[in-house]
């Protein structure tokens, strides 16, 4: 039986130490890759209810009376609100973001439901109130939507 001499012993632990080195830099760059994925995902969600709940509401203020198409974007808009509050939760794993923001969402989706059913023609205050709706949605998606950072600003999306 022969012994490793002390060069086969210093090349064992060598090739130990970059395969781990090369093991642990590919773990930390999956993970990064993973939190920006997630980031964006949600950026896009977010986005894209910001957009559907644009059109549903520009639907409403040009062609009051396509009830049934209203409608149908109405539920549009709450498929992009799954869609956002579940990149929302994988997101709040890699960034700090307040739990209540996706909740506070479908609480102004649900009052947007009344805002719709108004008469705009005959009532002005239904589209301050549209406004205002759609100033809320915008200040609660602000923390997750960070457009300025993008050099660009949040009117270029809805």
């Amino acid at each position: 039986m022969s012994y490793p001499n002390s060069t086969e012993i210093v090349i064992a632990i060598a090739t130990t130490v970059v395969v781990a080195g090369a093991a642990a830099w590919a773990v930390k760059k999956w993970r990064r890759s993973l939190k920006s994925q997630c980031a964006d995902e949600c950026i896009g969600a977010a986005t894209n209810l910001l957009g559907t709940l644009s059109r549903c509401l520009d639907r409403k203020k040009n062609s009051p009376e396509s009830k049934d198409e209203i409608s149908l974007i109405y539920r549009q808009t709450w498929d992009a609100w799954w869609r956002f509050h579940s990149a929302f939760r994988q997101t709040r794993r890699y960034q700090d973001l307040s739990e209540t923001i996706p909740n506070e969402i479908a609480d102004q989706l649900s009052r947007l439901k009344a805002i719709l059913d108004q008469d705009w023609s005959k009532e002005q205050s239904a589209s301050l109130q549209a406004d205002q709706f759609q100033e809320a949605i915008n200040q609660l998606l602000k923390p997750v939507t960070p457009f300025e950072e993008r050099g660009c600003s949040q009117g270029d999306f809805t």
